[in-house]
């Protein structure tokens, strides 16, 4: 399997964060991705995070959506980006509690309720009136428009060229081609107004104590689109929590029905199965690909 990520060393990563923050100590790596490198420490105001990357687009995402929305929501601030030799990097501080990934599965039931309820404020935040990735000047006329625009052959970035493993590689064409299209069917549902959208909403990228959600991490992908990529998202990872469920009954609770939701949250669901194929493909790891064509067929049956 091919590995994609950032190499630096941790002397490396501590002479970054001691050049910001002198008093630096308890420095700790935090396995957080493919892309990207996360560490903690601390320091005399309180523990921070450095989040290292080799391309400066997702960190500069995460700082605007810091900058803009962190006063209504739990969202860290954010500090840079900065660059040395290559390697760019911001700071934040670190929110507390705990990934909610770490907790046990009981435990995650109870924090779900809460995030039910933060996701509604979440998608109650105004965000404009046009479709596209935050920080982008590309703006689309729909929902379809900025999801299609993810899979367009481009000449850099993580997914430069990226047909050629139709040819070159273990993505088959076929297989590929079945779930975007019914993908892209499915995202017709979508509303005509935008949503603000994590755009990587997993229990990886979520802080939370034992019953209350308090932080949302890594805006990287954030994006104005329908909400319900999102709840889809956490679904596909995390389908024992039945977070689908508690949005309906939340709004429910609030006399709130939302439009369409089966397709909607279908169209979200077939995107993660299909650009994980696309991902995974790259990667040459065949057991997640063929695990991602399994859960593509079966979405596509649903």
């Amino acid at each position: 399997m091919k590995s994609f990520k950032l190499t630096i060393s941790y002397r490396e990563v501590f002479t970054i964060v001691t050049h910001h923050y002198p008093s630096a100590r308890n420095l700790k790596e935090i396995n957080m991705g493919e892309l990207s490198m996360v560490y903690t420490f601390d320091t005399q105001e309180g523990p921070h995070v450095i989040h290292l990357r080799l391309d400066q687009e997702g960190l500069i995402r995460n700082k605007w959506i810091s900058d803009h929305y962190a006063s209504h929501l739990p969202i860290p601030r954010i500090v840079g980006p900065f660059e040395k030799q290559g390697v760019f990097y911001t700071f934040s501080e670190r929110m507390r509690g705990k990934p909610v990934s770490s907790f046990t599965k009981n435990e995650q039931l109870i924090i779900a309720r809460d995030l039910a309820d933060c996701y509604s404020s979440m998608v109650n935040v105004k965000t404009g009136a046009t479709f596209g990735l935050f920080g982008d000047q590309s703006v689309y006329q729909s929902w379809t428009d900025l999801l299609e625009s993810f899979f367009t052959e481009s000449t850099d970035g993580f997914y430069a060229n990226w047909t050629t493993l139709f040819h070159h590689g273990i993505l088959e064409e076929h297989v590929f081609q079945k779930g975007y299209e019914k993908m892209i069917e499915r995202t017709h549902f979508a509303p005509e107004q935008p949503f603000l959208v994590h755009g990587d909403f997993h229990l990886g990228n979520m802080m939370a104590t034992k019953n209350k959600v308090t932080g949302l991490l890594d805006w990287e992908l954030a994006m104005r689109g329908d909400f319900m990529f999102d709840v889809a998202g956490l679904h596909f990872w995390s389908p024992d929590l039945q977070f689908p469920t508690m949005i309906q009954e939340t709004w429910a609770a609030k006399g709130i029905a939302i439009p369409h939701f089966e397709e909607r949250l279908n169209a979200g669901l077939l995107f993660k199965a299909v650009d994980g194929l696309r991902f995974y493909a790259k990667q040459e790891h065949q057991a997640a690909y063929h695990y991602m064509k399994q859960r593509m067929y079966e979405l596509i049956d649903a």
